[in-house]
């Protein structure tokens, strides 16, 4: 069970974050499925879950997570994180070392049926902030 619960996290990774495929949340995430923000936001379905990764991917077009570390325990997989994108912003102005942001964070997934039910994330949005990094220009 433990190895199909970490595929599933992959994939939710890889699929949905990375490559922005919204279809493959059904497969991976229970209709139920609600997951803690460090804003103190709460998101309840997977509609909603689908509306804050569009908005991310919006914002970051060509966002990428690395998983660094796993952690299982039950039903519950951690991982730990790193996360880089350049912003749309400087994408759209075409510059030729675009300003991006780098993110550290760990997220917590408790998964059930093979599909993941509830998720707790943190992440260095300080750090975030204090941290812009260049890029390689995507043109």
């Amino acid at each position: 069970m433990s190895v199909d619960n970490m595929d599933t996290v992959r994939r939710a990774i890889n699929e949905v974050w990375n490559c922005g495929n919204l279809d493959a949340i059904p497969d991976l995430f229970a209709p139920e499925f609600i997951t803690f923000e460090p804003s103190n936001q709460v998101l309840h379905g997977r509609e909603a879950f689908g509306q804050y990764v569009s908005s991310y991917r919006a914002a970051f077009p060509n966002l990428q997570f690395a998983i660094e570390d796993w952690q299982l325990r039950g039903d519950e997989i951690s991982i730990r994180w790193t996360a880089t994108g350049l912003d749309s912003a400087h994408r759209a102005s075409n510059s030729s070392n675009g300003n991006g942001a780098d993110a550290a964070g760990m997220t917590i997934f408790r998964l059930a049926s093979g599909k993941i039910v509830e998720s707790w994330v943190h992440w260095d949005t300080a750090g975030m902030l204090q941290r812009p990094v260049t890029l390689p220009s995507t043109s």
